[in-house]
């Protein structure tokens, strides 16, 4: 028998409201191996179930349309992949979810990529005007 980690319950709990704050303050207070193992336990042979991996990435999902830590998802988004990329593979309602978070993430870098080339513009006219 296992128990589900406070994560996990209030991934769950989030899934039902919509509202995802919770859950991201408690990976962010994790440390990197806290992280693996939370993320581990999300998945059936962890302990966990379908339900959450699909939570999970609407979390990502939900931390990107609110413009507030792209690395941060960045970051959880991988190490979530390279742990649970082959099962949810298996799950075309997971894959139809990556594909949309997947649309989204293409979205922010060019919205990212916009503004880089906003500010090397602006830089560029700055140092032409000053010489």
């Amino acid at each position: 028998m296992s128990r589900r980690s406070e994560f996990s319950a209030d991934l769950e709990s989030a899934l039902l409201s919509g509202a995802f704050g919770g859950p991201v303050r408690l990976l962010k207070d994790c440390g990197p191996a806290a992280l693996s193992v939370e993320l581990t336990c999300l998945s059936a042979e962890g302990g966990g179930a379908n339900s959450l991996l699909l939570a999970f990435i609407q979390m990502i999902d939900s931390m990107l349309s609110s413009g507030r830590d792209f690395d941060l998802a960045q970051a959880y988004l991988a190490l979530f992949l390279k742990l649970h990329l082959r099962s949810l593979s298996e799950d075309p309602v997971a894959m139809a979810a990556l594909l949309r978070l997947s649309s989204r993430l293409e979205a922010g870098w060019a919205g990212l990529r916009a503004s880089f080339d906003q500010s090397l513009c602006l830089l560029s006219y700055t140092k032409s005007a000053l010489l």
